[in-house]
């Protein structure tokens, strides 16, 4: 396969957030073209970093707004843990993006679903996520690029949230903001 193709392909997979979570930042494993769409991104302002599950608040994010510019066609966020973090079994964190009236719902739906699963159902279009990371622990981050456009589609809706579904975990949660 050309490496054209797999940059593609990777870029998509972030695109609808699917990407194995890994330590340093890796999409799927492949460090070059993560770095690749991160730095292309990061070049034109058009990226967020969040971390979650800081020592001094293990429940929470270091951010209660997520600022999407408009001039950008897509963002890439990065949710991060710390390397001195909670075991993911025991306290993983996710970030999902959401319409603010579905969060509750999809993070009901998650419960029955398991770590294994993401705390998500798997009907994403059926719960209403938009995106979402993979649950994390210590030391791990995960990269989904945002279609910027779509989701002030669906802002035009009602206002949208981001969110962790990890269990017991429903006050982390903040709002997503278009300059």
């Amino acid at each position: 396969m050309k490496i054209s193709k797999v940059i593609k392909m990777i870029a998509y997979l972030s695109f609808i957030g699917i990407g194995a979570p890994t330590a340093g930042g890796q999409v799927d494993g492949k460090p070059d073209q993560a770095h690749k769409l991160e730095a292309s991104l990061k070049k034109k302002g058009c990226s967020v970093a969040i971390q979650a599950g800081m020592k001094a608040s293990p429940m929470s994010y270091d951010l209660q707004e997520i600022k999407l510019k408009k001039s950008c066609a897509k963002v890439l966020v990065t949710l991060s843990i710390p390397k001195d973090g909670l075991p993911r079994a025991a306290m993983g964190h996710n970030l999902v993006i959401a319409p603010e009236s579905k969060r509750m719902g999809i993070i009901t739906a998650g419960l029955s679903q398991g770590l294994a699963k993401e705390y998500l159902a798997a009907d994403k279009a059926g719960t209403g996520y938009l995106y979402a990371t993979a649950v994390l622990g210590p030391g791990q981050s995960h990269q989904i690029v945002v279609d910027v456009k779509m989701l002030e589609k669906h802002a035009g809706k009602g206002p949208l949230a981001f969110f962790c579904t990890f269990p017991g975990h429903s006050s982390m949660k903040g709002k997503i903001v278009f300059m």
